[in-house]
């Protein structure tokens, strides 16, 4: 297969907000392929891998095209199949990719960024990683983290993508906050259906979650379920979805409610802080989203939001006399949970009243 046909192929994964439903399915199986091998948090090359090495089982193999080719045509030859099955989960997983042409036969080349914080939500940091050409790899069930799928290639590092989930720029995340705030306001008061059961099935969580921990204390409830989806377990953290447009890599709007982020164990900054302006929200708390320029490369430029809770009391988690306290989940991931109440360090923030 050549450059060209393979870039059509991804492309179709990203012409109609229709595959979306297909994304989501493959984030999902994605997720369970990494915790099953092991795979930590943030760390994109060991997923690749571990994906790489589940593929080469042919059950394996035929479960995930099957899943892929609801929104991309294979071509029967595996070969080429196996690169259009691996360029559309890295998508599907905000993976900046390009194609070359290697031998003859085109070749997904995918980006890894080494830099802690350009895995945490804090974009910006795109010439600090390599490279790695994609393959199957591997046999038997002998995974293990030395298992490499990676060639080193030289190119070019400008990606041409951004990883917000709106247009790129000073406004871009932004909007996406003002997009966070409908959402949230909607789905903790509208009365269709699927934001009632939606709403049932956090508020089942978040019961299930405090008896577990034999938090009666409403001021503690916040601290509390804040911990819990920092634990990757739970939420592992996920760039949102990247999309091929006329051959050029795109970003992908990509918000989702509180239930079904804890359904897929999946998000980046955005979903975490709708979970927690959602759950504030079904507590009678208020919320006010904040973004904030963490780049210190783009010091002008939003880059990362979060949220700010308003406990009506004023006294909560042993923040006494203060109604307001931040829970970034990324900051506390990348604290070890320990990060309630503390914010990360920027060049600038604005906040966005929720409730």
């Amino acid at each position: 297969m050549r450059k060209e046909q393979l870039l059509e192929r991804l492309e179709e994964q990203s012409s109609t907000p229709k595959n979306d439903p297909v994304i989501a399915k493959m984030r999902g199986l994605a997720r369970d392929i990494f915790t099953y091998y092991g795979i930590d948090e943030f760390d994109y090359k060991g997923e690749l891998q571990a994906l790489s090495h589940w593929l080469v089982n042919n059950v394996n193999y035929d479960k995930g095209a099957s899943l892929v080719k609801q929104s991309v045509q294979l071509s029967g030859n595996k070969e080429d199949d196996s690169q259009i099955i691996l360029g559309s989960f890295a998508l599907a997983l905000g993976n900046p990719i390009k194609v070359v042409e290697k031998n003859g036969s085109a070749r997904v080349v995918q980006y890894v960024p080494n830099d802690f914080a350009s895995k945490s939500g804090m974009s910006g940091f795109g010439d600090l990683g390599e490279w790695i050409v994609l393959e199957l790899s591997g046999s038997g069930n002998n995974y293990n983290s030395k298992n490499s799928i990676s060639k080193p290639i030289i190119l070019t590092r400008e990606i041409g993508a951004t990883q917000e989930v709106l247009e790129h720029g000073v406004g871009g995340i932004k909007t996406t906050a003002l997009r966070m705030k409908q959402l949230t306001q909607e789905y903790l008061k509208h009365k269709d259906s699927r934001f009632v059961e939606g709403r049932e099935k956090v508020e089942k969580w978040a019961e299930n979650i405090l008896k577990k921990r034999n938090i009666n204390d409403r001021s503690k409830y916040l601290g509390t379920l804040a911990k819990e989806l920092s634990d990757p377990r739970i939420l592992r953290y996920e760039k949102d979805p990247l999309k091929i447009d006329g051959g050029q890599l795109g970003s992908h709007e990509w918000l989702q409610t509180c239930d079904r982020s804890l359904s897929s164990g999946l998000g980046d900054c955005d979903d975490f802080s709708i979970c927690i302006g959602t759950l504030a929200g079904l507590m009678g708390m208020g919320v006010t989203y904040r973004v904030a320029k963490c780049d210190p490369r783009k010091k002008n430029n939003y880059t990362h939001v979060y949220g700010i809770i308003h406990y009506p009391d004023g006294e909560m988690d042993g923040f006494v006399n203060d109604k307001n306290v931040v829970v970034d989940v990324v900051y506390m991931k990348r604290l070890k949970g320990s990060g309630y109440g503390r914010e990360p360090k920027g060049f600038g923030v604005a906040d966005i009243r929720v409730l």
